[in-house]
């Protein structure tokens, strides 16, 4: 007959049971702490504030954003973005829209605007004969046009 081992007090990562047993278990129990650490040093980490002022838009909005389509779908958006790219500076469009902007090197400029049924509507600047614009829908994927202006501008 066996009986359950319950440890009290803090455990490998959940707080619950006891360290893995053997060789193998125990190498996966350090990677995994390992990989735990890396996450917490990661630039989407570093970059977290951006969730803070989306929050603090939809509060300025009067909305919970998981309870609208738009801030759920700006969340998504913000989630999909690379890593390597920089952080976007948020704000709310006069039409309803929530705006990304990214200001690049020496005045280059991308801005794109999510609207509520996903359409994305992007602009680029970056010199007087150097513009882009266009119009793609968002479903989960930022699409790839968006990512490479922005690389552009920041280069």
């Amino acid at each position: 007959m066996s009986t359950l081992a319950y440890v009290h007090g803090p455990g490998f990562l959940s707080g619950r049971g006891s360290w893995p047993a053997g060789d193998t278990g125990l190498r996966s129990a350090r990677k995994a702490v390992e990989e735990v650490a890396k996450l917490k040093l990661a630039p989407a980490a570093w970059a977290s504030f951006v969730f803070n002022d989306l929050f603090q838009l939809a509060r300025e909005c009067g909305v919970v954003p998981a309870n609208d389509g738009l801030f759920s779908l700006a969340q998504r958006f913000l989630l999909a973005l690379p890593n390597s790219l920089p952080v976007p500076e948020l704000s709310m469009g006069d039409d309803g829209e929530i705006n990304f902007d990214w200001g690049g090197q020496q005045r280059k400029m991308v801005t794109a605007t999510l609207r509520r049924d996903g359409r994305l509507s992007y602009a680029a600047y970056f010199s007087p004969l150097d513009k882009d614009y266009g119009t793609k829908t968002f479903v989960d994927e930022v699409p790839k046009v968006v990512i490479d202006l922005v690389l552009k501008a920041w280069r």
